[in-house]
């Protein structure tokens, strides 16, 4: 088996996480795909996030994430990137003797806004997963979410095990019964 970790662009599937590069910290309101971010909002979602979060970096990193919102819109890398990036998966996979089948996209995910942000669900979140499990399955790979908690994960809030149930048409599953 072939287990790919698949988190493009890392710009937004990251935007908010605490760990990693300064800039990312304060990265926030980046949509999916590249092309409906707007700048003037993205600007201001990370503004928000560097506002609370000021301990946690220097100017320099907010600079790079002011940079790091052009460069997203710039380099649009949408669906069809994601879809290039599986078929060339699938073209490496195919010189080496590994069938599709024997494929996983086995953790991907893209991490919730921070509250601090105060970004709205724009769908952003799940147009990604839906784009991912697509190719995926276009090229005849298996998938899996990386994490079922955590806000890379389904739940919302783990106390109460809410779904975040606009995720999970995006992974082809139906919302639970209540």
């Amino acid at each position: 088996l072939v287990d790919v970790h698949y988190y493009e662009p890392y710009s937004f599937t990251h935007q908010g996480a605490t760990w990693g590069d300064a800039w990312i910290r304060y990265l926030a309101g980046l949509s999916f795909p590249p092309s409906i971010t707007s700048r003037e909002a993205a600007t201001d979602a990370s503004a928000r996030l560097r506002s609370a979060r000021a301990i946690e970096g220097t100017a320099q990193a907010f600079v790079e994430t002011l940079r790091k919102i052009d460069t997203y819109v710039k380099e649009d890398f949408g669906q069809l990137s994601i879809a290039k990036d599986f078929a060339r998966l699938r073209a490496w996979a195919a010189k080496h003797g590994v069938t599709s089948d024997r494929i996983i996209i086995g953790e991907f995910g893209a991490y919730r806004a921070p509250k601090e942000a105060n970004v709205p669900d724009d769908g952003s979140r799940a147009r990604w997963l839906q784009s991912i499990r697509g190719a995926a399955e276009k090229q005849g790979f298996g998938w899996a979410l990386y994490a079922y908690h955590s806000d890379f994960g389904l739940v919302i809030d783990e106390e109460k095990a809410t779904w975040d149930e606009s995720l999970l048409p995006a992974l082809g599953l139906k919302v639970p019964a209540r």
